[in-house]
């Protein structure tokens, strides 16, 4: 096997921790994936691949990934037992490969790229206690900013709407409750 994985990063954190289960946190990492057999190939794998030197699937060189868990002190009703949770997830697109019909990567291996991917959910939380037992009840949107992070692409070169994204997840409103 003449495989070689290569992964470099740098990252800088900042985290604090603030009284009573409340803390925030935001990072940025800049990194590099490559590999010279990006694609497993096999005899059960219909791809042709002239050159698998390039970015591995999960490369994201660039993100920035930030969350909070804050009280809510400054409105008058919502005093005690209230939080806002935040996350904000903002990345580089991962890559992917195109090919013609019959199989055959054209180009390098994971030479394109998805959209830069940007993920933003804000919830609201009560916390409360019921027969000794500690609950919290939050609710929110994830995606809030109606993001459009697809999670598919149609790769086939001379196919109808080649290079056309699918898979958007939309904002939607989440309800979870925590024992």
């Amino acid at each position: 096997n003449q495989r070689r994985d290569r992964y470099d990063s740098v990252q800088l954190i900042l985290r604090q921790s603030l009284a009573d289960q409340f803390e925030w946190m935001a990072s940025f990492t800049r990194s590099h994936a490559t590999s010279n057999a990006v694609l497993d190939l096999s005899i059960d794998q219909p791809m042709q691949v002239i050159d698998n030197y390039g970015p591995m699937p999960w490369d994201a060189p660039n993100r920035f990934l930030g969350w909070a868990y804050l009280p809510v002190k400054y409105v008058p009703l919502m005093r005690r037992n209230w939080a806002i949770a935040l996350l904000l997830d903002a990345r580089t697109g991962f890559p992917f490969s195109v090919q013609n019909q019959y199989g055959v990567v054209m180009g390098g291996v994971d030479s394109y790229r998805y959209p830069f991917n940007f993920d933003l959910n804000l919830h609201l939380e009560r916390r409360f206690t019921l027969r000794g037992y500690r609950f919290a009840i939050r609710g929110g949107f994830n995606n809030i900013t109606n993001s459009r992070n697809p999670t598919a692409v149609k790769n086939v070169i001379g196919a109808p709407q080649f290079l056309q994204f699918y898979g958007y997840e939309g904002r939607h409103f989440v309800v979870r409750l925590r024992f």
